[in-house]
């Protein structure tokens, strides 16, 4: 059965409630949402699992269901693997995702305040037993963010060096020449040693870069650091939406500089072009599993800024059809369009042949799936896979006709600048 209790003037801060209540726990999560336009954010914990296929991923459903301001729900968090899409999709060996089984959480209102505690229970006693262990533990929390420190250390390769990049840049505007694609995703990876406390990034990041997806999932043998601005996928009471980005301009350190790099990025054609290719993507991916005549697009060429970044941002959604469940419509959109090119296909067998790393959960999407259906994914961009002492940044951008090599090399490294001088990184580029 489904419980709540809303906890009202009883206020602590996430951070400090994330690192005393779960942060020595190996399989938790910490969505920070306080920069989101729904500002909820979400802390819990719960047993981990692998899959490789979507027809792998089992959801409880409640049979009830709770009149809240929030859409999550216990259910599973998960971070999915781009080359399992691929394999979703006949293309490549596949991937392992990972998942977290989640039966309870607290969510935190930051504009009301407010925190909730939200559970999957056999009986109201075991769920007041759990409220009553969280007051005990959370009644000694207090600064326990502001005591984290510690010294931040790396040191990274780039696989693709800028000739190999700027060739692979060149490839695919063949491609593009030939016909067979409109506009292809190239990546490439940072790799390397780290000496860093995970939880130590995931604060710095999102203190100085905030964003809207900003994240923390500690699966045990790895953890996901992500200050993600993208939305990839959300789904509430049957309303499903994806914000696909592209095009990018730096931010500038001058007030008019930065407003003329922002008007530059609006109105440039190539730019709009390819953030059109997208939406297109998106909206013939929704339409599979939407209700017929329901693909909107919401938005269309949205600017956006973010501290390092200025970006455009456009929104599509539908209605999900009868009888398709969250997950078989994740899978109709996954991989991300914005993280493959167009036409979908064609793109995602040229790149798997081009790109000499597999990105693993680099441009896949990671978040919640709740018991009742709804769900929050993000894209798996702007992070950092830390397993034991070794760090992966994936970094990339979207090749069209128009693009000139150079220019896109200076764009991936732009994207990969918050990440590399929060953990100190030395690179070797």
């Amino acid at each position: 059965m489904l419980f709540t209790e809303k906890l009202t003037n009883w206020w602590y801060n996430p951070d400090d409630v994330y690192l005393a209540l779960y942060s020595s726990l190996a399989n938790s999560f910490y969505f920070d949402r306080s920069m989101n336009k729904d500002a909820y954010s979400v802390i819990g914990s719960g047993e981990t699992f692998k899959f490789s296929s979507f027809s792998e991923l089992e959801i409880h459903f409640a049979d009830q269901e709770a009149d809240l301001p929030f859409s999550f729900r216990p259910g599973i968090v998960v971070a999915l693997d781009y080359e399992m899409g691929l394999s979703e999709m006949g293309v490549g060996e596949g991937g392992v995702s990972l998942g977290i089984r989640v039966d309870r959480a607290m969510v935190f209102g930051h504009k009301e305040k407010a925190c909730w505690l939200i559970g999957e229970f056999p009986s109201e006693q075991d769920f007041s037993n759990w409220k009553h262990s969280v007051f005990l533990r959370i009644a000694l929390t207090g600064g326990e963010s502001k005591t984290l420190n510690g010294n931040m250390q790396s040191k990274l390769t780039a696989l693709s060096s800028r000739t190999q990049y700027m060739d692979a840049v060149n490839r695919c505007r063949e491609q593009i020449q030939f016909g067979e694609s409109y506009q292809l995703c190239l990546t490439t990876k940072l790799v390397g040693e780290i000496k860093a406390d995970p939880r130590l990034i995931f604060y710095q990041l999102k203190k100085n870069h905030p964003a809207p997806f900003a994240s923390f999932i500690d699966f045990g043998e790895s953890q996901l650091i992500s200050i993600s601005p993208e939305l990839f996928f959300s789904s509430n009471a049957g309303l499903m939406k994806s914000s696909p980005i592209k095009g990018t301009r730096p931010r500038a350190s001058d007030p008019e500089e930065d407003k003329r790099l922002s008007a530059a990025l609006r109105e440039n054609e190539k730019e709009q072009a390819e953030n059109l290719m997208i939406v297109d993507l998106v909206r013939n991916d929704l339409t599979k599993v939407a209700e017929i005549d329901s693909v909107v697009t919401e938005k269309l060429f949205e600017l956006q800024s973010f501290s390092s970044v200025h970006q455009l941002v456009s929104t599509v959604s539908a209605r999900i059809a009868p009888n398709v469940s969250t997950a078989q419509a994740i899978k109709s959109l996954f991989p991300a369009g914005s993280m493959t090119g167009a036409p979908k296909h064609s793109a995602v067998r040229f790149l798997n042949k081009l790109e000499s790393q597999k990105r693993g959960l680099y441009s896949g999407a990671f978040g919640w799936i709740g018991s009742n259906g709804d769900s929050e994914l993000a894209m798996t961009i702007r992070s950092i896979v830390i397993e034991s002492d070794q760090c992966s940044i994936g970094v990339g951008g979207g090749v069209t006709w128009g693009s000139v090599a150079s220019n896109e090399y200076e764009e991936m490294q732009l994207k990969a600048k918050a990440l590399v001088e929060t953990i100190n990184g030395e690179v070797s580029w």
